[in-house]
């Protein structure tokens, strides 16, 4: 039985190490983020600032890898859909 828990232990610490190796910060993807923000800004002429706060924030590999394309989606919707042009904001500001 004393066997079985060194065992069950080590088990669970490989695990932990393992959770750990996979963890990394948000602030690994930042920087693809902050490109599809400038690159769509210039294409459609728009004024944008992207402020990313709590970057330090682990998470898993591939949990985190899998969310980069559907928040860089997000983020040329938001910058296309969201944000007037600055015609449309010259326009708004002499009414």
């Amino acid at each position: 039985s004393g066997n079985l828990h060194v065992q069950a232990r080590l088990t669970r610490e490989l695990q932990q190490d393992l959770m750990r190796v996979r963890m990394i910060p948000f602030a690994s993807v930042s920087e693809r983020l902050y490109r599809v923000t400038r690159q769509t800004a210039k294409e459609l002429d728009k004024r944008v600032n992207l402020d990313i706060r709590g970057s330090s924030v682990e998470m898993d590999r591939g949990v985190l890898e899998k969310m980069v394309g559907p928040f860089e989606h997000l983020l040329r919707n938001a910058i296309v859909h969201g944000i007037e042009s600055r015609e449309q904001r010259k326009a708004a500001g002499k009414n």
